[in-house]
């Protein structure tokens, strides 16, 4: 069996395997720098989020004083204020833990 071992080991090649590894680790750096890109554009007060804040509470606000649909409107306002808020905390995971969604759940949290 170890000879089996030494004959395996004799036979990579390393360069190669050396080559794969520093190109997994850049595409996996690019990777990392988009999400980071995708983060910023979500977070901050010209962020995506900020504006669907702002858009949510105008739109609130214009519901709050009509009739009929107001309310209504007014509701589905809150869900994708709260969706917002969700989007959100998700960017803020990500950007504590930004391969989180390569290692997936552990298996205490499943």
């Amino acid at each position: 069996m170890l000879s089996d071992i030494q004959h395996a080991l004799k036979g990579a090649d390393v360069v190669k395997l050396s080559a794969d590894a520093q190109s997994t680790m850049s595409q996996f750096s690019g990777a990392a720098t988009r999400l980071n890109g995708l983060i910023e554009r979500l977070q901050g007060d010209k962020g995506v989020i900020a504006r669907v804040e702002r858009a949510s509470s105008a739109v609130g606000d214009v519901a709050y004083g009509a009739t009929g649909i107001g309310r209504d409107l007014e509701a589905t306002m809150r869900d994708v204020q709260e969706a917002a808020i969700a989007v959100q905390k998700l960017g803020d995971a990500l950007d504590r833990d930004s391969d989180m969604l390569l290692k997936g759940r552990t298996r205490s949290t499943r």
